[in-house]
């Protein structure tokens, strides 16, 4: 029972129930939505909550869509694993905003979802067990490396809602620096685990043997 607690994902959960309470919450969005004129130089916070607000429900399913199968997966896992891409993913992001002068406002998650679509896509290529499987997922990985630098050296945006709102743009820099986070997060659990982690457990992955469950 306790073994099977500790694998619920719970911070992905919660991570998607506050962001969708929020996108669904005018006030709320209105008020940690990221606007550069109400920033200023003291509110860096503002870029942080911004990524849990969403202005229309099409941008949410997607974000949050990718959060949930990728963090939960990731997270049962490994939650060190989604702590580091999710978490780091979610700072990178705030700074990349913060220091884009030209950015005027900003919301959205899509940043933590190329974290941890990266993070998911170099962690199965890395121990898939089929190697068809394994040649997939270094075929996401390179996808995702694809979209953003094409996202970035172009300004397209290449999103699974089709077109996006008037006045919406990608942030691209975004989506790079967060598939970077992902990926070296991968490769640095990848490099603990072989060495040993340095907190016990933290970057341990559980798998299923018959009907029992077994950390490796």
């Amino acid at each position: 029972m306790n073994d099977a607690r500790a694998r619920i994902p719970w911070l992905t959960l919660a991570f998607v129930a506050v962001a969708a309470v929020v996108s669904a919450w005018p006030a709320v969005a209105a008020a940690l939505r990221f606007h550069r004129e109400v920033a200023g130089d003291a509110e860096l916070w503002r870029a942080l909550t911004a990524q849990l607000v969403h202005g229309s429900p099409g941008l949410a399913a997607i974000d949050l869509g990718v959060v949930m199968l990728c963090g939960a997966w990731l997270e049962v896992r490994s939650r060190g694993l989604v702590m580091s891409a999710g978490g780091v993913g979610l700072l990178a992001v705030a700074i990349v905003v913060y220091g884009s002068p030209q950015v005027s406002s900003f919301e959205g998650s899509s940043g933590i979802a190329c974290a941890l679509l990266a993070a998911a896509a170099l962690e199965l290529a890395l121990h898939s067990g089929s190697g068809r499987a394994r040649a997939l997922a270094w075929l996401a990985v390179i996808a995702v490396l694809a979209k953003a630098g094409v996202e970035q050296a172009t300004g397209w945006s290449i999103s699974g809602v089709g077109h996006l709102p008037e006045g919406v743009r990608v942030l691209s820099s975004a989506h790079l620096v967060g598939s970077l986070v992902g990926l070296a997060s991968a490769a640095l659990a990848q490099v603990l685990a072989a060495k040993g982690p340095v907190r016990p457990g933290l970057f341990e992955r559980a798998e299923k043997v018959g009907d029992s469950r077994m950390i490796r």
